[in-house]
């Protein structure tokens, strides 16, 4: 980096130019590696230790029932496209024909 351009501030409205530009592109294979590979052995500030901890947390938490009668609310009228009920029933019964293998090949090695 060149000595002009240390401690150089972004403004809000180049900073929201660059986030629009970036918004919904996903990075590839490679560029994903060579992130992993700069946050190798860094390890992550108490903050963000905190935060995973709070989320964590929350795995063994329910839901109130306030809170799923304002979920419910908010699904209710909402109709499933036909292609997500065909993905759907494909999917259930490519499970069930998982399942149903696997239980046989559990019961050859039974006998």
């Amino acid at each position: 980096m060149r000595a002009a351009h240390k401690g150089r501030k972004h403004t809000p409205e180049s900073i929201e130019k660059m986030r629009a530009a970036k918004l919904g592109k996903k990075n590839s294979p490679e560029a994903k590696a060579k992130m992993s590979i700069a946050r190798t052995g860094k390890k992550p500030s108490p903050e963000t230790i905190e935060k995973l901890r709070l989320r964590k947390n929350m795995l063994d938490k329910k839901h109130s029932p306030e809170a799923k009668a304002k979920m419910r609310e908010a699904k209710l009228g909402h109709k499933q496209s036909q292609e997500t009920i065909e993905k759907r029933k494909a999917t259930q019964k490519a499970n069930r024909e998982k399942r149903k293998a696997e239980q046989q090949v559990t019961q050859l090695e039974l006998f």
